[in-house]
């Protein structure tokens, strides 16, 4: 009865096949490497030449890398968050017992109870397939997250306004 787009295991090959939610299937050494080039590209196109209009490149060298770095590495983290997002979301719905759904697509919710065979391998995929997935997500985020703030405190430090002297 639940409409096929909305059954689990079909929105897990959905994430699976999809263009950038799909990285973290594709493996660790593949996933950190897309991540990787993805942070490059936050970097090099958005995040330096915006530290370049803050600091004098020239002059504030390391200021506007740090600077680039926090940018970049908070772009990452929104990425790897909306991956984590989408991948939680199905594996929540593959331990669960039951599966809500529409209908019609107008305000008619269901609610069907997984029969013992369909839970049994939505159990499996969640538990072998997704969650070790969403286990690395999390820790990209708690390394971009770390990352971004060390940056962050590091440009605090470089760019700290002279203090007020008192006479």
């Amino acid at each position: 009865p639940v409409p096929r787009d909305q059954r689990p295991s079909s929105q897990l090959r959905e994430l699976e096949e999809s263009a950038v939610l799909g990285w973290p299937a594709l493996g660790a050494g593949a996933y950190a490497t897309r991540m990787c080039v993805m942070f490059v590209f936050f970097y090099a196109v958005i995040a330096y030449p915006i530290a370049c209009g803050s600091y004098n490149a020239e002059t504030e060298f390391v200021a506007c890398v740090v600077s680039a770095s926090v940018g970049a590495f908070g772009a990452t983290a929104a990425m790897a968050l909306n991956m984590y997002n989408g991948w939680s979301y199905v594996r929540d719905r593959l331990l669960s017992a039951t599966v809500e759904y529409e209908e019609t697509g107008w305000y008619d919710g269901q609610v069907y109870v997984k029969d013992p065979e369909m839970l049994a391998r939505d159990r499996l995929l969640g538990t072998y397939t997704v969650r070790p997935i969403v286990e690395m997500l999390r820790k990209t985020l708690l390394g971009c997250g770390a990352t971004a703030l060390v940056s962050l405190v590091g440009l605090r430090c470089i760019d700290a306004p002279a203090g007020l002297e008192t006479n």
